[in-house]
């Protein structure tokens, strides 16, 4: 046997050979072609004769190939090649056959060896470079091998996320949680950290930060951009960024000379994480064991979890939506407490179980007391914070969760008293409620003081039904305040009283147009870019003789239940388009004028037929016109609306949804109904400035309207800066006290000459 040369496989030194050869004179022609002349080879060279020997010795390691002869004496053929195969499967293998045995070294090669060699036909530079060759091809091999098993890995870990409970319900905090574990511990780094932009870009918030050794999650820590301007520009512009050395890497030179590096951390593997086509947030891997050479599926890996993340921000963002939709379904907007339609499920759901049971509930109806008179005096914002408060005080007073206080309009709220006893139950809640109500409510610097006059209606004595309960409970709180005000009455059938109050005022409201009581104030509807007035919103006010200035609220809701809304509709419809064809025939430029429509109006037959009327008595072009409708009132039967609405505007009139945003309209029916322009509800615009919610509300009414080519008005634009935030997202027009409050015809008459 040839003596064995020295072992050592690193860079640099020999590589270390395996010749597995029974003949003695075949292995020394082996080793005179590595060593030709004596001389230092590349190749260090250890024989065996038997295959015994052999898997001895590469068992100790250090063997970085293998030339084998297949005829050895303690085995034989093909089987010797499997052999060694199965042991050492990472160590390439060249077979040296004869003439005679070609075709078995084939098959070898066809099983995985590298390459074969005939005896007696290949020299010292031949047998070189298949060596090396096979060194490198084994090589390769292993990489691919190994590649793709991290991306097999790879994908099972993203899949298993993708279909994770936490990204679909829009969990964000446990989507994070498990994001960051799963990318530390396939990845195998220390840390994997979410950083969140805020919204101006300067500094990044720790959403969630995972440390492996630990095992524990933390969030809240800042990060200040401004410090490394060079390496989050860098990022935002690739895919990600991969650095094995922080403390060699140009890019990472920011880090090392802030000392704003983590401790110990030597290799980093960033991905921003987009959401929108903005850079909204980074995800970080970090290594902490030295440097690391990070490799392309590693580097696809971050981007696909920073791919990740942007999904559960979007479930997240699409959770919150649909909770705000359905508060603006259920709640009322301005002091969220359940609305009307809440309110009566809930009503509808206590009487079932108060019927089972056989318990009572009550109703409690409560109309704030002279609320018009502090109203006017704090103005809209003032009034809509005490209203705030109001509601804030109601909830506190009330005995239970299960108790439920809700806004239904204006100053009036209603209390649900399920599963009580006897009456008195009720009247100590009441009580309690006045009692609450003594305290002062300080708004600003100002002091006021506030009561009620409270209705009760009891299920089953004083109804049967939600309706009816709800209606008596109203009939005792006009009572109540008959009776003086600040004080709570019992539904009695016998309210004569009250009734006969209603019966009046319905006695006046039936002579009014008449007796030309009636009056419209028109508001200018002004657009944004330009400054230009385009139309204008015509406002019902009645000048009582008796009773003065009787405000929309309190007389609209009677005429809607006895009917006289349609007539009194009818006479505003036919004053404002005369009013407008007058102010054309004047020489003014065109413009539109709006008019209100009811529900009482809009069931009538022969709407269409009404318009019609009105536009040839005026003899005004339709396009002058403008009608407008609530949310609520076109979904009320949106088959018969889509029809009406068609004929109205093949006329030429245009249509708009008014209050948009309060109501529950159907996006899937928005498309077919074919409106021209939305009126972004005062309750988003008043507090746009303030309230993050409501600013992405009307962002969101304005993309989604022009997406759906309509027009878009905010209603109530009373400040400087709601003008501002309105007219740089986008919003094409507005109405409100910043321009001008609803005023008579001719005060709209000098606006138009200045225009």
């Amino acid at each position: 046997m040839c003596p064995n040369t020295r072992n050592g496989a690193n860079d640099g030194s020999p590589i270390q050979v395996l010749l597995i050869e029974d003949n003695p004179q075949h292995a020394c022609l082996v080793e005179a072609m590595l060593a030709p002349n004596g001389r230092d080879s590349a190749f260090a060279l250890k024989c065996e004769r038997r295959l015994r020997e052999s898997l001895e010795h590469l068992a100790k390691g250090n063997t970085d190939l293998i030339l084998l002869d297949l005829t050895l004496p303690d085995s034989n053929g093909l089987d010797t090649f499997l052999k060694l195969q199965s042991e050492v499967p990472e160590i390439p293998i060249v077979v040296l056959t004869g003439h005679d045995d070609e075709e078995m070294a084939l098959e070898a090669v066809r099983q995985g060896a590298q390459d074969y060699l005939v005896k007696g036909q290949v020299d010292g530079k031949v047998l070189s470079h298949v060596m090396r060759y096979a060194i490198e091809r084994k090589r390769a091999e292993e990489q691919l091998r190994q590649s793709e098993q991290r991306l097999q890995k790879h994908n099972k870990v993203l899949v298993e996320l993708a279909k994770s409970r936490n990204l679909a319900t829009g969990s964000l905090n446990l989507a994070l949680r498990e994001i960051t574990k799963a990318a530390a511990q396939t990845l195998d780094v220390e840390r994997v950290v979410v950083w969140l932009y805020d919204q101006d870009h300067k500094s990044l918030r720790c959403a969630n930060l995972y440390e492996k050794s630990a095992d524990a999650h933390s969030e809240g820590r800042r990060l200040e951009v401004t410090k490394y301007p060079n390496y989050f520009q860098a990022l935002e512009q690739g895919r990600f960024i991969a650095v094995d050395d922080i403390q060699t890497d140009e890019r990472t030179k920011e880090f090392v000379e802030s000392e704003a590096s983590e401790n110990g951390v030597r290799a980093l593997l960033d991905a921003p994480i987009r959401l929108g086509g903005q850079t909204v947030g980074i995800i970080g891997h970090r290594h902490v064991d030295g440097p690391r050479a990070w490799t392309s599926e590693e580097q696809n890996f971050a981007a696909s979890m920073a791919d990740l993340v942007s999904l559960a921000m979007e479930a997240s963002e699409r959770k919150r939506a649909e909770e705000r939709l359905s508060r603006l379904a259920y709640y009322d907007s301005l002091t969220g407490l359940p609305n009307r339609t809440l309110f009566m499920d809930r009503l509808n759901r206590a009487m079932m179980t108060a019927r089972q049971k056989q318990l009572l509930l009550a109703v409690l109806f409560l109309g704030l007391d002279h609320f018009k008179r502090i109203n006017d005096t704090l103005g809209h914002s003032g009034g809509d914070d005490l209203l705030k408060a109001v509601g804030d005080r109601l909830t506190s007073a009330l005995r239970y969760t299960t108790d439920t206080v809700s806004r239904i309009g204006g100053d009036l709220f209603v209390v649900l008293l399920s599963g009580i006893l006897k009456t008195e139950n009720a009247i100590k809640v009441t009580e309690r409620i006045t009692h609450a109500f003594k305290k002062p409510f300080l708004v600003g610097s100002n002091e006021f003081f506030l009561s009620f006059s409270i209705g009760i209606s009891f299920y089953p004595t004083d109804g049967r039904d939600a309706t009816t309960l709800l209606k008596n409970a109203d009939t005792s709180m006009f009572r109540a305040k008959q009776q003086g005000r600040n004080n709570y009455q019992l539904y009695s059938p016998s309210m004569n009283a009250t009734a006969l109050e209603r019966l009046v005022l319905e006695n006046s409201l039936r002579h009014a147009i008449e007796r030309d009581e009636f009056r419209i104030h028109y508001q200018p509807i002004v657009h944004l870019a330009s400054g230009a007035i385009t139309a204008v919103e015509a406002l019902l006010r009645w000048e009582h003789p008796n009773l003065g200035l009787i405000a929309p609220a309190e007389f609209i809701p009677l005429a809607e239940e006895t009917g006289l809304i349609v007539p009194i509709g009818e006479w505003v419809l036919d004053t404002a388009c005369v009013q407008n064809k007058a102010w054309q025939s004047a020489g003014y430029e065109p413009i539109k004028v709006s008019v209100n429509l009811s529900a009482r109006q809009f069931q009538q037959p022969g709407l269409v037929e009404t318009v019609q009327n009105a536009l040839q008595k005026a003899r005004l072009d339709p396009k002058y016109l403008e009608l407008e409708l609530t949310e609520s009132l076109i979904m009320q039967n949106a088959e018969t609306t889509v029809e009406i609405l068609r004929q109205l505007s093949d006329m030429g009139v245009t249509l708009s949804i008014d209050d948009f945003g309060t109501g529950y309209s159907s996006l899937n029916y928005l498309k077919r109904f074919p409106i021209h322009r939305l009126k972004i509800d005062r309750s988003f615009v008043h507090d746009l400035v303030t309230d993050p919610d409501d600013a992405a509300i009307v962002k969101a009414i304005i993309s989604m309207a022009h997406s759906l080519k309509l027009d878009v008005v905010a209603e109530s634009v009373e400040t400087q800066e709601q003008l501002e935030f309105l007219r740089q997202n986008g919003c094409d027009k507005m109405q409100g006290f910043i321009f001008s409050r609803p005023v008579p015809s001719e005060v709209l008459t000098q606006l138009l000459s200045r225009k």
